[in-house]
């Protein structure tokens, strides 16, 4: 056991060597080892403190959490069946560990005695909010039910967190399955050069004896969102739309039975916790209040968005039906003709832009706007030892700050098969002060979905491709620039999921400031 991966102490993931065989036995042996802490701990903490209870139970807890982790965020990111099976079957065990701690009673007794002495005990504002947090925790988790309930609520949450896998890996399968396939060259026109090689490269990769009239359109954002902005055929673009608004609503990928349990369970789950309903139960964790208040902000903001909504609907009708006499605008007309009249008003297109914005340039004017406004550096370690990666395109970058090193984001920017859709941060390590004084450095994953360089050129982005990587890149810098000692609640641990928005947000709004852009932009050749 000694030579798993999933056990190794300390220091990145060590992803070149993860196998599927791995990942049972490293959760298993992990999950026995938190047992076997909580039985101790609460054996010998007559009086529970902080460092007799909550500390040691914190690095049990990362240690499932090292565990399974890298699992999970393999699966979302590598198509490997076998990896799949392995954290089909580990799941289930990381979640009913979980419920059992958030449903012991002894534990939420002990939470509650420390955070009662806290001010005898001095405890540090982050350790109050993780006990605040923790205490939180329990309630919505059941710890003060009877043992019945308590039995019911953990048998949703485990058949909640199954199927929560399935439907992703639906949706995932869903787009790696779909083709358009178009065989005649006249429907090329207007598309990008790169698309349509692209697309006769994905179709030269399903069948190597293609004709030489076939190009292979896919779901894959690369693909997808060109396509229905420049392709001049209606009824492609219309097929290509319905094909992505409809993927997995149908035959073995359909998620509709999925979302029907999911509403169900969820009504149930928040009944047994004495909530009307489960929106009730959803925001304890965020920001906002209460339903009603969410639903007066989305109306609000309807009333705001909606005359010039309306507006650009009647401007993009006009124009089509006076450009090909259409009667009515679709949905799959709006991309194609909101970027014809850009073109014809403004005289620039969103391809001749995307020259613009080759990556490496992009990253060189993110990084430069993080050292004006941070005073910390951004440096490439892609291929220093130590830093393992799950795909060779993956790039591994450091932030420090006059010499002393901050922490880490590993970077997957293209979007290729297997990999889940969009574009997200997660975090690989937290920061936190270890008992000898030591600090653990924290790490992020930043994925996203960009086309990959092809052609001898590098990857381009949209001006919205690059909005998009600030906006994630601001999620990192949240979680990687924090100076918290406790794990728990350090970086985008502990914060609102609403909240957590709040710095990605502020974050990518530079791309529209003149310096910033300037240092990100550059022709590519």
């Amino acid at each position: 056991m000694n030579d798993n991966p999933l056990l190794a102490a300390g220091g990145h993931p060590r992803f070149t060597a993860i196998r599927p065989e791995h990942v049972e036995p490293a959760v298993r042996t992990s999950i026995d080892a938190w047992r076997r802490v909580l039985e101790e701990r609460l054996a010998k903490a007559t009086t529970p403190t902080w460092e007799n209870l909550v500390a040691p139970l914190d690095d049990a807890d990362e240690l499932v959490e090292n565990a399974f982790g890298p699992v999970e965020h393999l699966v979302h990111v590598v198509h490997d069946d076998a990896m799949r099976d392995a954290h089909r079957r580990v799941q289930p065990l990381v979640t009913a560990i979980s419920t059992e701690r958030a449903q012991d009673a002894r534990l939420w007794h002990a939470f509650s005695a420390i955070r009662e002495r806290a001010d005898a005990d001095r405890l540090s504002p982050p350790r109050r909010k993780v006990l605040d947090d923790e205490l939180r925790d329990f309630r919505l988790a059941g710890a003060h039910l009877p043992a019945d309930e308590k039995k019911r609520a953990a048998e949703i949450r485990l058949e909640l967190s199954q199927m929560s896998v399935d439907f992703a890996q639906h949706v995932t399968d869903g787009v790696d399955a779909f083709r358009l396939i178009v065989d005649r060259a006249e429907d090329l026109a207007g598309l990008p050069e790169a698309v349509v090689a692209a697309a006769r490269e994905q179709a030269l990769r399903d069948d190597p004896a293609a004709p030489a009239a076939r190009w292979s359109f896919t779901l894959h954002a690369p693909s997808l969102m060109p396509f229905i902005t420049y392709q001049r055929n209606r009824t492609l673009r219309e097929a290509m739309y319905r094909a992505n608004v409809t993927r997995a609503t149908s035959g073995p990928l359909d998620n509709t039975p999925l979302i029907r349990r999911t509403l169900e369970l969820r009504t149930e789950l928040a009944h047994l916790m004495g909530f009307s309903n489960y929106a009730e139960m959803a925001l304890v964790r965020r920001m906002a209040k209460s339903p009603e208040e969410v639903h007066a902000f989305l109306v609000d903001l309807a009333a705001r968005a909606r005359p010039h909504a309306m507006k650009e609907r009647t401007e993009l009708l006009e124009f089509a039906r006076a450009q090909d006499g259409l009667a009515t605008l679709e949905r799959w007309d709006l991309a194609y003709y909101r970027e014809r009249l850009r073109c014809e008003k403004y005289d620039f297109s969103e391809e001749e832009v995307r020259q613009y914005f080759p990556i490496d340039r992009v990253v060189a004017g993110l990084g430069d706007v993080v050292k004006k406004l941070y005073g910390v550096t951004i440096a490439d370690r892609t291929g220093t030892a130590g830093f393992e990666k799950w795909h060779p395109e993956v790039r591994v970058l450091e932030l420090s700050e006059g010499g002393a090193v901050l922490g880490h984001v590993y970077v997957d920017f293209y979007a290729r098969r297997g990999k889940q859709a969009g574009a997200w941060v997660g975090g690989m390590a937290g920061r936190k002060r270890r008992g000898d004084g030591s600090v653990q450095l924290p790490a992020a994953y930043l994925v996203c979905n960009f086309t990959a360089p092809a052609g001898g050129k590098p990857s381009l982005l949209r001006h919205e491709e690059a909005r998009t990587l600030f906006h994630e890149f601001g999620h990192a810098l949240h979680h990687v620039l924090t100076l918290v000692d406790e794990r728990q609640t350090s970086g985008t641990r502990g914060v609102p999921r609403d909240g957590v928005e709040l710095p990605s947000q502020f974050f990518e709004n530079w791309i529209w400031h003149a310096e910033p852009l300037a240092a990100m932009s550059g022709h590519v050749d």
